[in-house]
């Protein structure tokens, strides 16, 4: 038996010592100098053993087409003086030529997107590329130190140029950009002809992209238009504070590393992304306040900021890399929301004083619980309020923060908030928006009131009470959907001179009410669809005098547009709500449109503009306004106060 047993643990012992073939290892073959695999596709090309001078990539391998060429295909190949790369291919790896030192000319098949890292890497010899219509992006030191490159177009749809993309490219003097390009990473044409040439005090490129500042000011202000921040400011010993304008929307990678003297920055409302190493060395820095509007922030972005004291991580930022937040010894507090998942161990390495705060049960305290980092609590947005508290529920007394755009909490210490106390934001002229939580069923007398900033504000479905004076003074609000189950609204909730639209469901306890006290009510549809006196202004105007003949509607999948034709001139009025406009939106004319953007939109595909005369009418400082500007667009703003017309 036990001869038995010895044997067969013998035989276990051989099987697990056996090694274990991986499936998802493509298998090698090799044909005339080359080796390849197959892909998704077609051949991905993996490496080439022969010594050809003016060598043509095969576009087919036993009738199956090349796709692909892989990662450092050509890695270091000094003898490779041109190459034909079939139509076939779609796809090229990182450093494939890299080091192609007697490369001379090369050109991308049409149907390749993006040129990868490091690709024609000192290509020392590189003197025409040509690039595909439709590329969209240079990746990081995609054609750095090619010496002979003399010019590059760049074509119309590329938006991002990586880290030092042709930097060191010595001889490059002349640069065509296309208008959609919105990224520029730090020290893309560092060290080209091209780069030095640039004298003006503020330098851009493409879609409102600041790439250098040459001035000599201590106090800056950064040029209303501008879109991005490139590394424009990286080293600048002089600077003491910046102004940025509302139409900046990212601040991308080293923008201001090693601005040693800036003391004080605004971040604008709107801006997304704060790039890796973007404040880096800011040792002078003692405050930044992120909008809720950021979504990413890159490693490094904060570290050596030596004076900063207090970090607040906005609620739609998801992760935090490695020492975005470290070796800053004056830091003492940062605040992580529940929305972050992901934490870099190194995340605030060197930040010894720091005392990091989280929201009870988040996946924070998760991460921070592994890493045996300590932390203490803090409630959602509790800070910004004064409350009433009978140990049930929670009643917001007053609003005392400094947010423009508030989301209002569900539930503050486990309990819910179930009601808005009186005045408890009026005379706020900071606040924008305002989302209500669907335990909220009573908002007080003047809760709302002269607020001349409000422009929007969500009322939840569990709504029952709308006290006095709700809304009163607050007369930028330009509509207000009443839930279907509120069963009482005080005396003059809205101002009567107010051109606010109410609207709510028909039948309801709430169009009751309304209707009994006076008030004109729209269903929630028609106040999307209604046609609006700014439309009639604009087609009486643009028209030259010519009033609306017709309107109809345009059938989409989801919502309804309204079109209004003039006789020279259609309206295109999008629903509020609508976040996407999309192409199918917008109808074929050779006729001037005016499209109406609400604020809720966040995207407008750049297709509507082909083969049109657009005009965007919008509110102040909203997307349809940056919009506009970073494509060249008409827009008109503030009808209000141009016209004494309400849309």
């Amino acid at each position: 038996m036990i001869k038995i047993f010895f044997f067969l643990l013998s035989l276990i012992c051989v099987f697990i010592s056996q090694p274990v073939e991986a499936q998802d290892e493509p298998q090698i073959l090799s044909s005339n100098n080359w080796s390849y695999f197959s892909n998704e596709t077609g051949w991905t090309v993996s490496s080439y053993s022969g010594d050809k001078i003016n060598l043509e990539i095969p576009a087919e391998i036993n009738d199956i087409p090349v796709t692909q060429l892989g990662a450092e295909l050509f890695m270091n190949n000094s003898k490779l003086e041109s190459i034909q790369i079939p139509d076939s291919v779609t796809t090229i790896g990182k450093n494939a030529f890299l080091g192609c030192t007697a490369l001379k000319e090369v050109k991308i098949p049409e149907q390749v997107k993006t040129i990868p890292e490091g690709c024609f890497r000192y290509c020392l010899s590189l003197e025409n590329v040509e690039l595909p219509y439709i590329l969209t992006s240079i990746g990081k030191d995609a054609f750095s130190d090619c010496l002979a490159l003399r010019e590059i177009s760049i074509p119309p749809n590329v938006t991002t140029i990586g880290e030092t993309a042709f930097a060191y490219c010595e001889n490059l003097e002349n640069i065509k950009v296309p208008r959609k390009l919105t990224t520029v990473n730090a020290n893309a044409f560092l060290d080209t002809s091209w780069f030095d040439q640039q004298s003006d005090k503020f330098v851009f490129i493409g879609r409102g992209i600041l790439l250098k500042y040459n001035g000599d000011e201590k106090n800056v202000e950064v040029p209303y238009g501008t879109v991005s921040i490139s590394n424009a400011f990286q080293g600048n010993v002089r600077i003491e504070s910046v102004v940025l304008p509302q139409t900046v929307l990212r601040i991308t990678q080293n923008a201001f590393r090693d601005a040693a003297n800036l003391k004080t920055i605004n971040i604008p409302d709107f801006v997304t992304t704060i790039g890796a190493s973007a404040f880096e060395g800011c040792r002078n820095l003692t405050e930044i306040n992120l909008p809720s509007t950021v979504t990413s922030l890159g490693s490094s972005a904060f570290r050596y900021c030596d004076r900063l004291t207090k970090l607040d991580i906005p609620e739609k930022v998801k992760s935090l890399g490695s020492r975005v937040a470290g070796d800053c010894p004056n830091l003492v507090s940062i605040k992580i929301p529940d929305a972050v998942t992901t934490i870099n161990v190194n995340a605030f390495t060197g930040s010894d004083n720091l005392q990091i705060k989280i929201i009870p049960g988040s996946p924070a305290e998760d991460i921070l619980k592994e890493y045996e980092t300590p932390y203490v609590y803090y409630q959602a947005s509790t800070e910004d309020y004064s409350l009433s508290n009978n140990g049930t529920e929670i009643k917001i007394v007053r609003y005392n923060g400094d947010k423009k755009f508030i989301e209002i909490p569900a539930q503050i210490g486990g309990l819910p908030v179930t009601s808005i106390g009186d005045a408890a934001f009026q005379d706020n002229t900071l606040v924008k928006t305002v989302s209500i939580p669907f335990t909220v069923k009573t908002i007080g007398d003047y809760a709302f009131s002269n607020m001349p900033n409000l422009e929007e504000i969500s009322l939840s479905f569990g709504l029952e009470k709308l006290g006095s004076h709700v809304f009163s003074g607050s007369n930028a609000l330009l509509e207000i959907n009443i839930p279907q189950g509120v069963k009482f609204i005080g005396k003059d909730f809205i101002d009567t001179s107010a051109a606010t639209r109410l609207c709510t469901v028909p039948g309801s306890p709430a169009e009751q009410i309304l209707l009994d006290n006076g008030y004109w009510v729209l269903t929630p549809e028609s106040c999307s669809e209604e046609i609006t006196p700014a439309e009639k202004w604009a087609a009486e105007t643009l028209s030259a005098g010519t009033m609306i003949q017709s309107s109809e509607a345009i059938t989409t999948t989801s919502p309804r547009v309204i079109n209004v034709k003039a006789e020279n001139i259609e309206l295109i009025r999008i629903p509020d709500g609508v976040k996407i406009i999309t192409a199918e939106m917008v109808p074929e004319t050779d006729n001037p449109l005016i499209l109406f953007v609400p604020s809720s939109v966040e995207e407008i595909n750049f297709s509507i503009l082909e083969g049109k005369n657009v005009t965007i009418a919008g509110k102040k400082n909203s997307y349809a306004e940056r919009f506009s500007h970073e494509n060249d667009i008409n827009f008109i703003s503030q009808i209000i106060s141009e016209t004494g017309i309400n849309y």
